[in-house]
């Protein structure tokens, strides 16, 4: 009975899982020529999460992308990644869009 207990409890701490958390779209636009994305994760320790500011660079590198344009159509997408429950975790936030109203050598 030892050693099922054992194993099982072994075999939860070794494993890991990925889930969406959440998905949302803004309004896509007709002109879907130029795509630009960005990510960004964090890794987080026995649940301690102190601050989101990793998300926060998104929007810039976005609009890094598009010079003299502007994103629309974003779609972001949150997961999270289990690798030993409890313990160890990590965010990732996804999000791409539509660059329009700029040129590809980044000129409106």
């Amino acid at each position: 009975m030892k050693n099922a207990i054992l194993a099982i409890s072994i075999s939860l701490a070794l494993s890991g899982c990925a889930y969406l958390q959440s998905v949302s779209t803004t309004t896509i636009p007709a002109e879907r020529q130029n795509k630009v994305s960005t990510e960004r994760s964090r890794f987080i320790v026995l649940g301690f999460n102190f601050n989101n500011d990793f998300v926060n660079e998104m929007a810039e590198d976005l609009a890094e992308k598009c010079p003299g344009g502007k994103v629309q159509g974003i779609l972001t997408k949150h997961e999270s990644v289990v690798y030993f429950p409890l313990l160890f975790h990590s965010v990732r936030v996804k999000a791409e869009g539509y660059c329009v109203g700029a040129n590809k050598d980044g000129r409106s």
